[in-house]
């Protein structure tokens, strides 16, 4: 199985696709398709799972946002009891704040990648949070953290400039 840094590593690195924008773009839907996520736009109907739904926003160019869809499928992986809805959009889909208000109700002034959205079915509570923050709250709740998820990509890179 393809993971999602491995999308994100190939349109790095790979020259037969990295001057095409929209290639990792075109090629997330099927590589959600085949994770325990669900790809959500807005309009699509909503699903909880014990009162909870997680939806994160990531951009394909991000290292950081890609390993931790990875390592949130490799958590579920291993204990697949019971998960919250997990639902993910692609932030290029979203090119005002409104765009973003559409997908997670309140979230403006988007400066950073993953948005994330907390929700609960009867919307006595909703949260919003983005960038270190929120890969840090989402990588606790599934046992890692933003720190572990930054080294792996920073190894990765590292391997790169050591490889030129």
């Amino acid at each position: 199985m393809t993971t999602f840094f491995d999308l994100f590593v190939r349109h790095s690195s790979d020259p037969s696709v990295r001057d095409d924008p929209k290639w990792a773009d075109q090629r997330f839907p099927e590589l959600v398709a085949s994770s325990p996520f669900q790809l959500w736009r807005p309009g699509d109907p909503i699903v909880f799972k014990d009162n909870l739904r997680l939806l994160i926003g990531v951009a394909t160019w991000s290292g950081y946002d890609m390993r931790l869809l990875d390592m949130i499928a490799e958590a579920l992986r291993r204990n697949p009891a019971d998960p919250p809805t997990i639902d993910v959009f692609n932030t290029v889909d979203c090119r005002s704040a409104e765009d973003f208000t559409r997908y997670i109700p309140g979230l403006r002034d988007i400066s950073q990648t993953p948005v994330v959205g907390f929700f609960w079915r009867d919307e006595q509570f909703s949260n919003f949070m983005q960038g270190h923050a929120a890969r840090e709250l989402v990588a606790k709740l599934f046992g890692s953290t933003s720190a572990e998820i930054v080294a792996f990509v920073q190894d990765w890179i590292t391997g790169q400039t050591l490889a030129l």
